[in-house]
């Protein structure tokens, strides 16, 4: 799959998630809540593909045909990718409000991240 469609299954996964978060809870997610599970959801969709920074980009096809889908791609390295993300979401999320997101906000937003990544696995089987 190319990186368009992996970031758009990132959106849909967000969106999904607000609004099943908001019919559990019975109460609306803020914006903020929104807006980082949407940018955070698109970077965990295509994290796996980021193997291209150290196999290079234009390089030897050879090389990029050995190590893409590799390491990166596996369950593993996914979840351990989406759990570092989270870290780093929520790191930027306190920073940019001087507040911290809730546990319950946290606990979506962390579920959100493991979906994504492993969406960009399952995605990446099927073709």
């Amino acid at each position: 799959m190319d990186n368009v469609t992996h970031s758009l299954a990132g959106l849909l996964l967000a969106e999904s998630t607000t609004r099943l978060r908001a019919r559990r809870t019975g109460e609306e997610p803020s914006a903020r809540f929104r807006g980082v599970a949407a940018v955070s959801s698109v970077i965990a969709a295509n994290l796996p593909d980021f193997d291209l920074f150290y196999t290079g980009v234009g390089g030897d096809r050879l090389k990029y045909m050995l190590h893409h889908r590799g390491h990166t791609h596996t369950v593993v390295i996914a979840i351990l990718g989406a759990a570092l993300l989270w870290f780093a979401a929520l790191l930027v999320w306190r920073w940019s409000a001087t507040a911290r997101p809730s546990r319950k906000n946290a606990r979506w937003l962390l579920t959100l991240l493991l979906v994504s990544t492993l969406s960009h696995l399952v995605l990446d089987w099927t073709n």
